[in-house]
């Protein structure tokens, strides 16, 4: 059970989230916040139903916690799937070709957070 461990496994910053957290527990509390968070299940879930304005908002907060949690790998997917569904002048998602694609690289590396979790955390 070891954070640095879990960070390792990810290929997260421990270090940027020490230095904002300041203790393991604290990181292990809000991993768990993390872990039990819906925003994956509604991005999902959004894209799914085809609402593209509630996917670029689920997409921005994915990236934000995955940012703030020192989650390098999801953190870049979900920029990237962020980018393709930012709205343009007319609103519409600017590379709506990409996000099935960008879509599965938040996906893997989401399990890859979970299954690392359940092992080292």
């Amino acid at each position: 059970m070891s954070v640095d461990s879990f960070y390792s496994a990810v290929g997260g910053d421990a270090a940027s989230v020490r230095g904002r957290l300041m203790t393991d527990e604290r990181i292990m509390k809000f991993m768990g916040m993390f872990l039990a968070d819906p925003t994956y299940e509604n991005l999902a879930n959004s894209l799914q139903e085809g609402d593209m304005e509630a996917a670029f908002r689920a997409s921005h907060t994915l990236k934000g916690l995955a940012d703030n949690m020192g989650l390098t790998g999801l953190h870049k997917a979900a920029y990237d799937l962020t980018e393709a569904l930012r709205p343009d002048d007319a609103g519409a998602p600017t590379d709506v070709s990409r996000v099935p694609d960008l879509l599965a690289q938040v996906k893997l590396e989401q399990e890859r957070i979970l299954a690392a979790a359940e092992a080292e955390l």
